[in-house]
């Protein structure tokens, strides 16, 4: 496991999780998955009726095509706030208890644009920096309730003890342009 940087954006202030060796980091995994009409046909299919209990009547190709485009819209913003530094304006408290806090190792989320958005990108603050964790397409209620987004919130935790065990020993990998 190893903290990446995030190609295009500033040294330190946008950074990712690399799960497995020379692997790629979790925000190029949400990039690429998000984009790929057949893995969101294939989601969407499995989890057809979650999308319908939460949110409604949607035709499944309708659904890949949105995903796609509010994905793309995420990801440039996601980048032109980490050049500007304001990345703390895209980013939530992942608990609704903490709402009003900002603290070290506090777990996060941003959500995509549309009205009532399912996508999710979640993060870990570790001082001044953004680490991404993962993400998902929320369709539940809680991230408990299916096992992707439950998977998503078990490396939150494991990301914040990673963190949290040696905060002076962390390294961070810079990638060169």
């Amino acid at each position: 496991m190893k903290i990446v940087s995030i190609f295009g954006t500033e040294e330190g202030k946008l950074l990712a999780m690399q799960y497995a060796d020379n692997g790629p980091d979790a925000l190029s995994i949400l990039d690429d998955q998000w984009n790929d009409p057949e893995y969101l046909r294939d989601f969407f299919t499995q989890y057809e009726k979650d999308y319908r209990d939460y949110y409604g009547s949607g035709k499944i190709k309708d659904l890949v095509i949105s995903t796609r485009a509010e994905a793309n819209e995420l990801f440039e913003d996601i980048y032109d706030l980490a050049a500007q530094d304001n990345l703390g304006s895209f980013f939530k408290p992942l608990h609704a208890k903490e709402a009003d806090e900002s603290f070290n190792l506090q777990q996060l989320k941003a959500y995509g644009y549309e009205r009532q958005s399912f996508l999710r990108i979640y993060a870990v603050r570790f001082n001044e920096t953004y680490v991404i964790t993962g993400g998902a397409i929320k369709l539940t209620n809680t991230m408990q309730e299916r096992p992707h987004t439950k998977a998503e919130l078990i490396k939150l935790n494991k990301v914040c003890d990673y963190l949290g065990a040696n905060p002076d020993q962390v390294e961070f990998v810079y990638l060169t342009k």
